[in-house]
């Protein structure tokens, strides 16, 4: 269910300010790694390049899923950048 529910949040990035903190927290306390790393991906979505360094900590993790979800999630932030305002 949280997986799934993270995924959704996913699509509803005008709503950031509400379920960043919480795909957030979820990442930072879920065992489950296919829910952290669901999680971390829809917050790489959601969020704004100053969470780049957030997801940098997750690039040690012992999960390769978990370690491929921070990188993909720092790609999204970084690909925020390159896009016209």
């Amino acid at each position: 269910m949280r997986t799934r529910a993270a995924y959704l949040l996913a699509w509803f990035p005008e709503v950031a300010d509400t379920t960043l903190p919480l795909l957030l927290a979820l990442a930072g306390r879920e065992p489950d790694p296919v829910a952290t790393a669901t999680a971390l991906v829809a917050a790489g979505i959601a969020g704004t390049p100053a969470l780049s360094e957030e997801f940098a900590s997750y690039l040690d993790a012992e999960d390769r899923l978990v370690r491929w979800a921070a990188a993909v999630a720092i790609a999204c932030l970084s690909e925020q950048d390159l896009l016209p305002s």
